[in-house]
């Protein structure tokens, strides 16, 4: 198989990094396509990149070559790009609090179900029942903010 025949992962932009090689091995980088956005926050350019080896394996060592989150002129580590995220999340949930959008006991179970669903897609599908407990603390939050409104 030649290096043209490696599949790009599921998501790459087809118009990724042509082969190169780095200390003898041949690798690229693979970019996603672009994150989908509103028509208005389109200038924001999220993308994910990657270097993928020509046998067809992702790197995924933490240093120079782990995957990033790439935002525009920042790349992110994927736990960076996560804690970007909440922060975002929270100056949001702030933001809405102080124009009385929204009140502190919705801003809470906001947070806390977004806290579960971001843990509750990590570890689904881990060996052991974490992920049922998961979804069931899901299903009791979701109860629990019917019960409040």
């Amino acid at each position: 198989m030649t290096q043209t025949e490696i599949a790009l992962p599921a998501g790459a932009d087809t118009e990724s990094d042509d082969w190169y090689a780095d200390e003898g091995v041949t690798q690229r980088l693979v970019w996603s396509r672009p994150m989908q956005l509103p028509e208005h926050l389109a200038t924001n350019d999220i993308r994910v990149v990657v270097v993928q080896r020509a046998d067809g394996t992702i790197i995924n060592v933490k240093g120079d070559d782990e995957p990033l989150v790439y935002h525009g002129c920042f790349d992110y580590t994927t736990e960076d790009a996560r804690t970007v995220a909440r922060a975002l999340l929270e100056a949001a949930d702030l933001a809405d609090t102080w124009a009385g959008r929204s009140d502190a006991a919705d801003t809470a179970m906001i947070a806390a179900h977004r806290a579960v669903r971001a843990a509750y897609a990590l570890l689904r599908t881990t060996p052991g029942n974490a992920g049922d407990y998961l979804r069931a603390a899901l299903d009791s939050l979701i109860d629990a903010t019917e019960a409040i409104r």
